[in-house]
């Protein structure tokens, strides 16, 4: 009789569906479904340097944060490389790349409009798409020609796919993918997704997954070596594609806002799928023992994040601040009634703060794979794991040396003798009795900078 309601659900319409049935069943289950722990899990090696995923036999493989990282840099190396010699080159090479590189982008996080479109960067981004229209001579190609030019264009996507999923942190879901807007939508009003945050190229705020919910607040910094040819992508290989689609009479509003996009209708959509987004991953991971999905990265991703981070698995559950103790309340109290942060850019969606935190998990799986630093403010967040060890008092011992080798020889030296000390510094730097033979090339670097340091 406590079963009789799922074969016989309530017909809020008159009427009952397969769907509302599996919808009703969902609704009372759900509690305890997500209490349920996943049978996906991972292991470890003693050393820390690999992890073990199992396969569909539930045999464990190893695989190595060397290979990922490899892979990871290959993949990177493949796109910047494509996006640079995808045009055909007509004239004189004007070195574009490197023009490009030389700039400074910079975001406004207060304007809806692509960082390309803003008056800072637009004036000089139109000079240089022109140069790559002038020099490749696109618009005089066949039309078989520029069909087959813009078709090659999934190339550049399946590596970019796959260097944003290794090296962004927890990575979005597959199907997420395909909602990433490096310009906003002026029809729906949907807001871009593509940012500069102190000085990082950022992707973020997905379409939400979840009912009731148009976008999931989240943000995924790219490692440095990945931002610049991004920006260059979209920035200017990308327009240069608009006009060539143009001049095929193609649909070209869905191509000049999202960046996982055909150029010609695939499925019946110009938009990615998550099946090709793994299809990206397999393509450009295929020496891995497993064949990775992007739901598989996510949860193996988070496993390496838990296990050589712990502090991001524990940040909310920190004790009250001091700030809460004397306002006699509890964090969560504080967080959400007191004292709010309303300086929230418009386009970003969230605070600072909020950023620096996502932040610092995409610096993490980077800090991880050999691809970046963190910078001050990650390493705060990071600063319980051993990887960052060796560098969790340098600025404490940075300053304690400058205090120490000042205070001795300015007292060696006498009052008022600042360029004797100078000289005296110099000399120990020059002679440096506590540097092995063997390590002499570093003298002139190591001079150079503790001078900076002193002085």
């Amino acid at each position: 009789m406590e079963n009789q309601c799922f074969v016989y659900p309530t017909a809020d319409f008159g009427y009952t569906t397969p769907y509302t049935r599996f919808k009703s069943v969902w609704f009372i289950v759900a509690p305890v479904a997500r209490s349920e722990r996943s049978d996906l899990g991972f292991t470890f090696d003693p050393d820390g340097q690999a992890i073990n995923v199992p396969d569909a036999n539930n045999v464990f493989q190893p695989i190595p944060f060397s290979k990922l990282s490899s892979l990871a840099m290959d993949a990177i190396s493949c796109f910047t490389n494509t996006i640079q010699t995808f045009l055909p080159s007509r004239g004189p090479n004007p070195k574009l790349y490197e023009k490009f590189a030389s700039h400074h982008l910079t975001d406004d996080l207060n304007q809806q409009q692509a960082v390309f479109q803003q008056p800072e960067n637009k004036s000089w981004l139109d000079g240089l798409v022109e140069q790559a229209v002038q020099g490749s001579k696109v618009l005089l190609l066949k039309n078989e020609q520029k069909r087959a030019l813009l078709c090659r264009e999934k190339d550049i996507l399946q590596a970019l796919a796959t260097a944003f999923l290794l090296t962004c942190g927890i990575p979005p879901r597959p199907s997420q993918v395909k909602t990433l807007r490096y310009d906003w939508d002026e029809k729906t009003g949907s807001p871009r997704n593509l940012f500069i945050v102190f000085g990082l190229v950022a992707l973020g705020n997905p379409e939400a997954k979840q009912l009731g919910q148009t976008t999931r607040e989240c943000l995924w910094a790219l490692p440095l070596s990945l931002g610049t040819p991004v920006m260059f992508y979209l920035g200017v290989i990308r327009p240069v594609l608009i006009r060539v689609l143009s001049c095929l009479k193609g649909e070209i509003s869905q191509y000049s806002m999202s960046i996982f996009v055909h150029p010609f209708p695939v499925k019946n959509s110009l938009l990615w799928d998550g099946a090709m987004v793994n299809s990206a991953l397999q393509k450009h991971m295929p020496t891995l023992p497993i064949k990775f999905t992007g739901t598989l990265l996510r949860s193996a991703t988070t496993a390496m994040l838990r296990r050589h981070f712990p502090s991001l698995t524990n940040a909310d559950l920190s004790p009250d601040s001091l700030l809460d103790l004397q306002s006699q309340h509890r964090r969560r109290t504080g967080d959400t009634h007191y004292g709010r942060d309303f300086d929230i850019p418009r386009s970003l969606a969230m605070t600072i703060d909020r950023a620096r935190g996502y932040i610092a998990v995409s610096q993490a799986i980077q800090k991880l794979y050999g691809l970046g630093e963190p910078n001050e403010s990650s390493r705060l967040i990071l600063s319980s794991s051993h990887l960052l060890a060796s560098g969790r008092h340098e600025d404490i011992a940075l300053m304690e040396a400058r205090f120490q080798v000042s205070s001795v020889y300015l007292h060696l030296a006498g009052d008022g003798q600042q360029l004797s000390v100078q000289a005296l510094v110099g000399n120990v730097l020059r002679t440096a009795p506590y540097i092995a033979a063997d390590d002499v090339s570093a003298l002139p670097c190591i001079s150079l900078f503790t001078h900076s340091s002193l002085f």
